[in-house]
């Protein structure tokens, strides 16, 4: 529907620019509307911020539409500017690619081998291919639409077929194992605490003695979700000894989520997952890199925060620290990816690159409880496992918590607003999708493929334009049955 809006040479920019914030806004709207529950001004911004994006979009699209074949060249455009998105400003928002869409249709078994800008090409082919039909233009490039239409369609009939045959060779793999569990403590119990930081902290505590009661194997990892200690463990007395209680009563080294004074001495705090031992406390730790504008730091703080009265309740920036995403936990390295973080590309390779054989990722959805983005983030994660061909453990403070399998299947889960754990065995992968050794690098060559294409067409003149028409410059008349001589050209 957008290719078809924006098709034809007679359509101006700045129409093409107007129909993609409408479309941009509309898409926000629908789709990430959980934003409303931090405050309006959050979904004013986003809505503005697709608003913007997919106004670009629809004006470069309409550019390269005005060519002949310009149908193919959609998906390259449409890549270009999702991989833009992902990135500026302010890190970037990759939430909501069309990529991640293709998860359980028909083209979601090449997700290991594309990635997720492979994916979106894949399903902006679809749509530009179904608008040919529909122009039925040779302008448009008919026959090479049609062939590349005809090539999706056995992509898709292929899938099936070829996803049994993987199947049926990971079926002979034998994967070391590891017993995990994740503990979700839930929604905030009425009269556990005045203070929600130390209800939350309890109530995973609480949930961690229930899985050690319950448990009849030695675990071998246990995870917490983000935020699970939003008191400081490492500071106060109290936490910490509520923390080392639980690890020592699972016995298992146990991935904590915590927020932790900054040693920098600002009084910004550190977003961790630290692991922690039985009997020996806390040891490494990995501090989340990719942080929430405007939810964990105010970007223009100084001016911003006597504009926007909703930004106090954000009242410390954390600090970002770059550093490999991943933990040694015991005999394996996992990596680890906190919350917002399991949106973004670089950091999913790198963690697998750099040897993790199974991927954490501890959230705190609290705030979006009862709205689509919990689930939205499950299927990111199932998107995740499927890409990198690693099992996926999601511990959320109050869901939804998962296990998921390499193969993006979901083996138990947590659902929002519930309290408990989730145990079971998952297996260790080793090695390198062809996603996670050359997404990056098929993004950028399919972003750049889109700025060339751009580039080309608005630099040449459009073909197909409507016939203008010229009057000669005087005429001369022969009386009563004189006639006018007529000129055209084509342009």
């Amino acid at each position: 529907m957008l290719v078809l809006t924006v098709s034809g040479a007679r359509l101006h920019l700045r129409r093409a620019a107007f129909l993609g914030a409408v479309a941009g806004s509309a898409f926000a709207l629908s789709t990430v509307n959980w934003l409303s529950t931090v405050a309006p001004e959050a979904l004013v911004g986003v809505v503005a911020y697709f608003a913007v994006w997919w106004a670009l979009l629809l004006a470069c699209l309409s550019i390269v539409l005005r060519r002949h074949g310009g149908l193919l060249l959609v998906p390259m455009v449409w890549v270009l500017v999702e991989w833009l998105r992902s990135g500026f400003p302010f890190g970037g928002f990759p939430w909501a690619r069309l990529g991640f869409a293709a998860l359980d249709g028909p083209w979601g078994w090449l997700i290991p081998y594309l990635g997720v800008y492979g994916l979106s090409f894949v399903l902006a082919a679809v749509g530009a291919c179904l608008a040919g039909v529909l122009l039925r233009g040779r302008r448009q490039g008919g026959p090479a639409v049609v062939a590349a239409g005809a090539a999706l369609a056995v992509l898709a009939a292929a899938g099936p077929w070829l996803d049994r045959v993987g199947a049926s060779g990971r079926q002979h793999d034998a994967p070391t194992e590891l017993l995990v569990a994740v503990v979700q403590g839930g929604p905030q119990q009425p009269g556990a605490s005045p203070s929600q930081p130390r209800a939350v902290l309890e109530a995973h505590a609480r949930v961690t003695g229930e899985l050690a009661a319950r448990s009849t194997e030695q675990l071998d990892l246990v995870v917490w979700p983000e935020n699970a200690a939003d008191i400081d463990p490492l500071q106060d007395e109290w936490a910490g000894q509520a923390v080392q209680d639980a690890v020592d009563e699972v016995g298992a080294p146990v991935v904590v989520g915590a927020v932790v004074e900054s040693p920098d001495g600002t009084g910004r705090v550190l977003n961790q997952a630290i692991l922690w031992q039985p009997g020996s406390g806390p040891g490494s730790a990995y501090t989340k890199s990719r942080l929430v504008p405007f939810g964990e730091y105010v970007p223009f703080r100084s001016v911003l925060a006597s504009i926007v009265p909703s930004l106090a309740r954000v009242p410390r920036d954390m600090v970002p620290v770059e550093a490999s995403p991943t933990l040694d936990v015991g005999p394996v390295r996992a990596g680890v990816l906190l919350c917002y973080e399991v949106a973004f590309d670089d950091k999913v390779q790198a963690a697998v690159r750099e040897g993790a054989g199974l991927l954490l990722v501890p959230s705190n959805n609290a705030t979006y409880s009862g709205s689509s983005q919990p689930l939205q983030q499950l299927a990111i994660e199932r998107f995740r496992a499927l890409e990198t061909a690693r099992a996926v453990l999601v511990a959320s403070t109050t869901g939804v918590s998962a296990l998921i399998s390499p193969y993006g299947e979901v083996m138990d889960r947590l659902e929002d607003g519930d309290s408990g754990w989730l145990s079971g065995r998952v297996p260790v992968s080793e090695g390198a999708t062809p996603a996670v050794s050359f997404g990056a690098a098929i993004g950028g060559v399919l972003a750049a493929g889109g700025a060339v294409a751009i580039l080309l067409s608005a630099l040449r003149p459009a073909t197909g334009a409507r016939p203008t028409r010229h009057r000669p410059a005087s005429r001369r008349r022969h009386g009563p049955s004189c006639t006018a001589q007529r000129g055209w050209s084509i342009s």
